[in-house]
């Protein structure tokens, strides 16, 4: 038996029935209607008539929110629950004496694939499956069961690809750019800048007792234009008018100080005298 389709012009199908040649003109393939469709706003089929003269009712769906919950047909109220994804499983009386009792269970392999209805073992003998719409509410979806497949794996490979890695970037978020100001740039230490003068307190201050030498009065004047040993390191020196060299050392504490001269008491030896200097 060949079976044909009519559908309007927005793709939603008005009936079903035979057909005696593969046409899709109704007027020469003999098409005979077996089921007429009554149909929502939505394209859902709302009720089903037969294709007799007399287009007898067969059933009419019940929906809330979009979604096929109940079906009505001469054999009573029937009610529809689905799994998350949105296909029917299981089948419920909706007959006051039976409310609740469950008539015919769904399954099916990964997408949809081997969709076998069977009677609960709970149902009555009168028990049957009320509406042939499992996923859409839409006659056409059995027709689709092959496209559902094809883009279901389509849907797989689009989720690894793009949502894989937008959920791993979720989970382990990069870290954070670094937004403080970037810290100023030191100016190296001049390795040839001198240690801040300071004047004698102890020995060689010129009030001082004892044989050590005493410091000049213009020793600060003096260090300003000394020059830094490199043979002696911690050593600055500076030649006066009178050409008498004068030592400044480091005291080690970020200073430097009046220590000697190659005159007077005390008076620093030539070989003493660092070589850059002499």
């Amino acid at each position: 038996m060949k079976i044909g389709y009519l559908y309007d012009a927005g793709g939603a199908r008005l009936a079903k029935g035979t057909i005696t040649a593969w046409t899709c003109d109704p007027t020469t393939n003999g098409f005979q209607v077996t089921e007429n469709y009554v149909l929502g706003f939505s394209g859902e089929e709302l009720s089903m008539l037969d294709g007799s003269n007399n287009v007898n009712w067969q059933r009419t769906n019940i929906y809330a929110g979009g979604k096929l919950i109940g079906t009505y047909d001469p054999g009573g109220l029937h009610f529809h629950i689905e799994d998350p994804l949105g296909t029917r499983r299981v089948q419920l009386s909706g007959t006051p004496n039976l409310v609740g009792t469950p008539e015919i269970d769904i399954q099916s392999l990964p997408f949809d694939d081997g969709l076998f209805p069977y009677p609960d073992q709970y149902a009555t003998s009168t028990a049957n499956d009320s509406t042939p719409l499992y996923f859409t509410g839409k006659e056409r979806e059995l027709k689709m069961l092959q496209y559902k497949a094809f883009f279901g794996v389509l849907g797989i490979l689009a989720e690894r690809a793009f949502l894989g890695p937008y959920l791993f970037n979720k989970l382990h978020p990069a870290p954070a750019a670094n937004t403080s100001p970037a810290p100023a740039e030191s100016t190296p230490a001049d390795p040839n800048q001198k240690p801040e003068f300071k004047p004698n307190e102890g020995k060689h201050h010129q009030n001082a007792k004892g044989r050590a030498s005493r410091e000049p009065a213009n020793s600060r004047d003096l260090y300003n234009k000394a020059v830094k040993s490199n043979d002696k390191p911690g050593t600055w020196w500076a030649k006066d008018s009178e050409g008498v060299l004068h030592r400044f050392s480091s005291d080690n504490a970020g200073g430097a100080h009046w220590s000697s001269s190659t005159a007077g008491e005390n008076a620093i030896e030539s070989q003493h005298i660092p070589r850059d200097i002499k």
